[in-house]
């Protein structure tokens, strides 16, 4: 096992040495099960204001990490596999578990309440934070939203109280994502779903304002923007939704381009008018947002594992080949790559560091290295 593991160093470092060198490994940690989701970054609460790396395993376990050094500050047993964790407000942690249940943890690894769901939870929670209207002086708490395998969405209050559930015809593989500017009060949310169809939610309720019918399996989460958003389906069909449920255009490959493209399984990423869809044969590509127009496509080596993360002006991709990308987002061109080894399964960006996760259990911390100080010349 020592030997593997040194092996996997050496890769890694062989790889870093080939390219510019401009990150370099600065820790790694391994649990005791697969890495499903992104590790993510924390603030520690005074008197230890120092960032910590929060990680999720299917051992069971969430594990603290000091981000600096990558050793271990807590680990916390929740008794089922943990899928995903998401940073909450208030120095707050969200972790949800494979028997159904939503976990709220301290960043200090206290379990502060648990909500059993009975269901087979799709993907992480999303949260609305507390808003205030000051024109009806009504203040709305903090919402949670959590999608199910079986149809069904729950929104919980931040004390782990329910406040209503929700169906759909089919099963959810995605997020609930908040859409700007339909519905009620606190507007709605949006769910893909299996059935081909986009539902759309009032937060306030639940009540359903739409159901918007794209004709193909969706098993990605919808993508606001301000006015509209956008629906990828798992053929590579992207359309753009007004607010008001309408769809603006549909863009589908061409017979020629669906015959080389694979299946999109993760959500895309918006970069102002760009739109990052990625599929499993490795292709990544760019469309502008106003029109659907392919700007540029790229072939990378390996199914992409995770919605892709914008880090400076670097478009950071990772696939199940082990390797991570640098893109260039408005040219598609590729900056570095690196060879980690196993499956990528998530990467957490930041402006100094990246926090990578494995399906063989490691989390490694890869920082930025700084320029050296420019030499003075002799006087």
């Amino acid at each position: 096992m020592k030997r593997a593991a040194l092996l996997i160093l050496c890769l890694a470092a062989t790889a870093f040495a080939a390219t510019a060198v401009k990150w370099s490994i600065a820790w790694r940690y391994r649990t005791g099960g697969a890495i499903s989701a992104a590790p993510i970054s924390a603030q520690l609460p005074l008197p230890d204001p120092y960032l910590i790396t929060c990680v999720a395993s299917a051992d069971g376990f969430v594990y603290g990490l000091n981000v600096a050094t990558g050793k271990r500050g807590w680990s916390t047993k929740l008794g089922s596999p943990v899928e995903t964790l998401v940073r909450f407000t208030h120095h707050r942690l969200l972790a949800t578990t494979a028997d159904g249940r939503l976990v709220c943890l301290s960043t200090a690894g206290k379990i502060l309440w648990q909500y059993k769901t009975n269901e087979t939870l799709a993907a992480g929670a999303t949260f609305l934070k507390t808003m205030r209207d000051e024109r009806r002086k009504l203040t709305y708490p903090t919402r949670i939203f959590l999608t199910c395998h079986g149809g069904k969405i729950f929104c919980i209050s931040d004390e782990g109280k329910l406040f209503w559930t929700a169906k759909t015809s089919d099963a959810i593989n995605g997020q609930a994502i908040p859409i700007s500017g339909i519905g009620p009060d606190l507007g709605s949310i949006a769910v893909g779903c299996c059935d081909g169809k986009v539902y759309v939610f009032a937060k306030k309720d639940g009540k359903q304002l739409a159901a918007i019918d794209l004709k193909d399996y969706i098993p990605t989460s919808p993508v606001d923007d301000l006015g509209h958003f956008y629906v990828v389906t798992a053929g590579g069909e992207l359309s753009k939704i007004d607010n008001d449920g309408t769809k603006i255009w549909t863009v589908k490959p061409t017979k020629a381009q669906a015959a080389k493209l694979g299946s999109v399984f993760v959500t895309p990423l918006r970069i102002e008018k760009r739109l990052i869809v990625a599929d499993d044969k490795g292709t990544l590509w760019a469309l502008d947002t106003t029109n659907g127009q392919v700007l540029w496509r790229v072939r990378l080596r390996g199914a992409v594992t995770a919605t892709p993360r914008l880090i400076g002006q670097d478009l950071i991709v990772s696939t199940d080949q082990g390797r991570l990308y640098a893109i260039n987002p408005v040219g598609g061109k590729t900056l570095w790559s690196y060879r980690l080894g196993g499956t990528l399964t998530g990467v957490y960006a930041s402006t100094y560091n990246l926090l990578v996760g494995t399906d063989s259990g490691w989390v490694y911390c890869i920082k930025r290295k700084q320029p050296a100080p420019a030499t003075k010349e002799k006087q």
